[in-house]
């Protein structure tokens, strides 16, 4: 196992404080004033955001570490909305769903394809 690479990067794990900061960073001022004002904090809760707001700093797309961040976080609140029938369940086929189209695309216009990898590849030079 010494040789062993890691591929997947593992979740990053955030406090309760910097996922709410992040989520009401991603809502707006107006919403989450709103939300905020519904849930009754505490002030202890509310240093804690506010904390976390400032450990955060101001967001930069073009960090993959922010953007992995962002996306954890609001794929949390979807599944939560999922649980909850708030938002419809993810169809659990719509991966396959596109590698059969991508395979199909391979098929009719291979060379397309090849040429995409290409351009992938010559982004990194």
């Amino acid at each position: 196992m010494e040789n062993f690479i890691a591929t997947a990067e593992p979740d990053i794990k955030l406090t309760g404080a910097e996922k709410t900061a992040i989520l009401l960073g991603e809502l707006g001022m107006a919403i989450s004033d709103d939300l905020l004002e519904r849930i009754g904090l505490s002030d202890r809760e509310k240093k804690a955001i506010n904390k976390a707001f400032k450990k955060l700093g101001k967001y930069n797309p073009k960090s993959r570490f922010e953007s992995l961040r962002e996306v954890q976080v609001l794929q949390e609140v979807m599944d939560y909305g999922s649980y909850k029938g708030i938002l419809p369940p993810p169809k659990p086929d719509f991966y396959q769903q596109k590698q059969q189209e991508v395979l199909g695309m391979m098929k009719q216009n291979p060379d397309a394809v090849a040429n995409l990898l290409k351009t992938w590849l010559g982004d990194d030079d």
